[in-house]
């Protein structure tokens, strides 16, 4: 008897057991063609990466093999979906798409692309357009591994079905439902600056943003820069948390200043031991400045105000304690 291909049993599953009654996404029936190229792409090398994981490392939970697919739905979501056939990891075409439009307002945004230190031309802006889509997509996709391979999903008992990394925060949360969403975060960060620097990849990111003929410690420079923007992307898809409306303390995910600063300690934690030029290239100031542009790029002309309120927060007694205590629960949670 031939075994159900896991593209088949994902699109059974969201039918029968999800709220996606459409199933998974043909991507043949995308009218884009540059869109369906890049997903193929995505698709089969994550899938690929992810059928060759390191079944060795220690802190890993036992799990089914992952399968990547994406979510006929126009709403904008990913999930993990831990089952004892398989470990899906569904992405929705609504968040694909909203995450298309962040990047096409980031790559004409003069604030960002002021960064680049070079002549924009519109070929220069495409292709930021299009390393920042591919890196926001490769860093949901390891954020939704992490769900499974740190056990995240036994520790949320009956809401492991599915982790919603978008949609509405109405049902509220729990901190450690915001301890598991920063833990994901810090691993999938460590995970795609690894990769977007140190392997292959650079190869093709930084013939993309034509600057193949600069020096090594430019091309660096340019995709840690892109890496930053494309995980501020992500994050900033969820509206402004708005601080002081809500207990903190209850909100399914940090603030996004909280999970920014939680994911760039990890990815410089990678650049102290392979690029450390970086760690004194990356500033206070600077990092504040490309998570600022990126806010106002994607949230509008209210988005400057919204990170810097949410940064005020943060330096106040208040926020230094909830900052305090949310790594505390980091930590403790990796030692378990």
């Amino acid at each position: 008897m031939m075994a159900i291909p896991p593209e088949v049993t994902f699109d059974r599953f969201l039918r029968s057991q999800t709220e996606y009654k459409d199933g998974k996404q043909d991507l043949d029936r995308l009218d884009s063609p540059e869109m369906r190229s890049l997903l193929t792409v995505i698709q089969q090398t994550l899938n690929l990466a992810l059928l060759n994981e390191n079944r060795g490392i220690p802190e890993h939970r036992e799990h089914a093999p992952f399968h990547l697919d994406y979510i006929n739905s126009g709403i904008s979501n990913a999930h993990a979906y831990p089952r004892a056939d398989y470990s899906f990891i569904g992405l929705t075409m609504g968040m694909i798409d909203q995450l298309a439009v962040s990047c096409v307002r980031l790559s004409e945004s003069d604030a960002i692309t002021a960064h680049l230190y070079k002549e924009i031309t519109p070929d220069v802006r495409k292709g930021l357009r299009a390393i920042l889509l591919d890196n926001a997509l490769h860093f949901v996709v390891s954020h939704e591994f992490t769900h499974i391979v740190h056990g995240h999903a036994e520790r949320r008992g009956a809401k492991s079905n599915s982790f919603n990394e978008i949609a509405d925060d109405s049902a509220g949360g729990t901190f450690e439902d915001q301890i598991m969403e920063c833990d994901a975060d810090g691993y999938a960060a460590y995970q795609v600056i690894a990769n977007l620097i140190g392997t292959d990849r650079r190869v093709l990111a930084v013939s993309t943003l034509q600057a193949s003929d600069k020096r090594v410690a430019y091309q660096d420079e340019v995709l840690l820069f892109c890496f930053t923007v494309a995980v501020a992307a992500f994050f900033f898809a969820r509206t402004p948390v708005e601080i002081g409306k809500k207990d903190i303390y209850t909100l399914p995910y940090p603030p996004q200043v909280a999970r920014l600063n939680y994911a760039m300690e990890h990815a410089m934690g990678w650049c102290k031991h392979n690029r450390p030029a970086l760690t004194t290239w990356m500033t206070r100031d600077r990092f504040l400045s490309i998570a600022k542009a990126t806010a106002e790029a994607i949230w509008g002309a209210n988005g400057g105000s919204a990170w810097n309120s949410q940064i005020a927060f943060c330096q106040s007694s208040a926020g230094m304690e909830y900052i305090r205590k949310l790594g505390e629960g980091i930590r403790s949670f990796g030692a378990t």
